[in-house]
């Protein structure tokens, strides 16, 4: 057990490259109204870690709102993460803001400043904005909450975090006082701790640590911490959270937490994989996505193992391969992709159709190796089908050798609603990147995904918890388990049980099967773990906006999204948090998913927003969406 306190600045080559799925929770802020900006004087930060589950709690201080009016706050969010609380203080104690059924989210006070790609690549694809109407002059502390699901990457979890001096704060201005707390808690030995950070104070247990850092505002401050938690060759964790009295949809139910995850595998035990990368090279990929798209293909050719096979297409108006079909990833095959990929350049419309159906082609059903298909694609689709409830149909159709696709949305004008429904359908992860983040860190995200899915452990994996009435289990499909890895489910349960019952869990094991038989309590009552019911919650809402790609009844599942939106106070693309004239917040009005209407009470819960892909421009061109992150990306 070790642990290391190192500068910033000596460790930050270490840190980059895990920095960015766990990437920092940008915790500067601005309130907005249409003639000034506030930005907060002093930060502070408290985050707990539990079960890889981060929940981070941020106290923003405005010494004084000098001018009484409407105010917009926005706070971007952790990559991957989802908001799970908004109150504020005026002076006499911590009011609950409401929530706003059938409204989009307010835009950066009316300002286009989002449109910078400096200010876009701060605010990342999930702000939290809430409007704050007739706010009262004076003190105001806001009180934000975010959970995200940590990524565990070769049994190493990795979190960055901090306070990241927003663009539009005036350059003479000091970035906010900021101090931190962090309470990490395992659930088995701590065996390796590394902390890298100026002015922190670590205090290390045996099955955690409390960190602590502060300064002073001149500077930006961040902290990145890696840790390793003892573990055999596979474990299997269930957690359980169950109010009955106090669950935001009124019933019974209980929520449980199912993790699966392996210990390294040596890269010499890998089975051998075919990868096919669909890349969409229309016009609106020209200039740095197009550079960043061709980077992340010469990635997968730099990750390919001798026992490999690849293919490379690309699409505009239609597509075009490096071969017909995968190759053997030889030397001579990997040399002439890498002349393939120089010649790509954008033009053109978007066939996403064709694209997938060349990518998927020749990939067969072989039982004894692992298939990925990687889309990236920042527009929507405009030539051949362009229908997404076909596109999803025909992907289905065509994969018979069940390839995992992972898909990235890229830009303002991407698809996400149909990238993530492919995703889901298809046992893989979705990534969402705003134009400034497709510029700047796509490559960084598709080595991660290909650093992730080198050695395969566990493929189609399944979960049978009849035994404590598994209900509204999610993902619908079990993602695969790699080398250093997890795969999680989560889900609602019906039958408590006062001893234990069984949960069994099978799966593919390189061609052999795998089965695993778990003890599990499923409690009448319990009051820990609350944050699970934030993560079903989130998988729900992504769960149906997929479903409205695929030919789902829009407004069936529009009014299934409002539910849940004020029940959890989740913030969607038709929900959102705000406060009510007076500064009041948490009771008027009996909001019923409709108008407008103020919606109060319930308990605190979760994520940001996402939109239907037409509607999507148009509100984008206002400024005025907050877009909804599945974790995920399964971080």
């Amino acid at each position: 057990m070790r642990t290391t306190r190192r500068s910033l600045a000596l460790s930050a080559l270490a840190f980059c490259t895990l920095a960015i799925c766990a990437s920092s929770a940008h915790a500067d802020a601005v309130l907005s109204s249409q003639s000034e900006r506030l930005f907060p004087e002093q930060i502070e930060l408290n985050v707990e870690i539990r079960a890889q589950v981060e929940v981070s709690t941020y106290l923003l201080h405005f010494e004084n709102v000098e001018n009484s009016g409407d105010y917009v706050l926005t706070v971007p969010g952790p990559q991957g993460a989802y908001v799970i609380d908004v109150d504020m203080n005026q002076g006499a104690g911590f009011v609950q803001t409401a929530m706003v059924g059938e409204a989009p989210p307010p835009s950066l006070g009316g300002s286009n400043d989002a449109q910078d790609p400096d200010v876009a690549a701060w605010l990342g694809t999930d702000p939290l904005r809430a409007d704050f109407a007739e706010l009262e002059a004076g003190p105001l502390t806001v009180r934000v909450r975010f959970l995200r699901l940590l990524r565990r990457h070769e049994g190493e979890v990795a979190f960055d975090t901090g306070i990241v001096r927003s663009p539009l704060r005036p350059t003479s201005a000091s970035a906010p006082a900021f101090t931190g707390t962090l309470v990490l808690s395992t659930s088995r030995s701590l065996v390796n701790l590394d902390v890298a950070g100026d002015g922190v104070l670590v205090n290390q247990q045996s099955q955690g640590a409390t960190i602590s850092w502060q300064s002073s505002g001149a500077n930006d401050s961040r902290i990145s911490i890696l840790y390793r938690e003892a573990s055999a060759d596979i474990d299997v964790h269930f957690l359980a959270h169950r109010t009955p009295s106090a669950d935001p949809l009124g019933g019974t139910e209980g929520y449980f937490m199912l993790i699966v995850d392996a210990a390294n595998a040596s890269v010499a035990s890998a089975q051998a994989r075919t990868l096919s990368m669909v890349i969409d090279k229309s016009g609106s990929m020209e200039g740095q996505k197009m550079v960043q798209a061709k980077d992340a293909a010469r990635a997968m050719l730099d990750h390919l193992g001798p026992q490999d096979a690849f293919n490379i297409v690309t699409f505009a108006d239609g597509p075009n391969g490096f071969q017909d079909e995968p190759v053997t990833a030889s030397a001579a095959n990997i040399e002439a992709a890498r002349d393939f990929i120089k010649d790509i350049f954008a033009g053109g419309g978007t066939n996403l159709n064709q694209g997938i159906l060349s990518g998927l082609s020749g990939i067969t059903t072989d039982p004894d190796q692992f298939d990925a298909m990687i889309v990236l694609s920042d527009g929507l689709a405009t030539s051949g089908v362009t229908e997404p409830p076909r596109i999803h149909d025909n992907a289905l159709l065509a994969n018979e050798a069940k390839a995992r696709m992972f898909t990235f949305s890229i830009g303002s004008g991407a698809d996400r609603t149909l990238m993530e429904a492919l995703a889901r359908s298809n046992r893989g992860r979705h990534f969402d990147l705003n134009d400034a983040q497709a510029t700047q860190e796509m490559l960084v995200r598709v080595n991660e995904l290909f650093e992730d899915i080198r050695v395969v452990r566990l493929t189609d994996l399944e979960v049978d918890a009849d035994s404590v009435g598994a209900e509204d289990v999610l993902p619908e499909q079990m993602h695969d388990l790699f080398s250093g890895g997890q795969a999680v489910l989560v889900g609602r349960y019906s039958s408590p049980v006062a001893g234990t019952a069984a949960v069994r869990i099978t799966g593919n094991d390189n061609g052999a099967g795998f089965l695993r038989s778990i003890s599990v309590s499923a409690p009448e009552v319990e009051d820990d773990n609350a944050f699970i019911k934030h993560l079903w919650a989130s998988e729900k809402v992504g769960a149906l906006l997929a479903q409205m790609s695929t030919g789902g009844n829009y407004n069936s599942l529009r009014s299934q999204i409002i539910e849940l939106g004020l029940a959890y106070r989740i913030q969607t693309p038709f929900t959102s948090f705000a406060a009510p004239p007076g500064g009041g917040g948490g009771g008027g009005g009996g909001g019923n998913g409709s108008g407008g209407g103020w919606s109060g009470g319930g308990e605190l819960d979760t994520p940001a927003s996402r939109l239907p892909s037409g509607l999507l421009a148009a509100l984008l061109a206002l400024g005025s969406v907050v877009l909804w992150r599945r974790r995920r990306s399964q971080c």
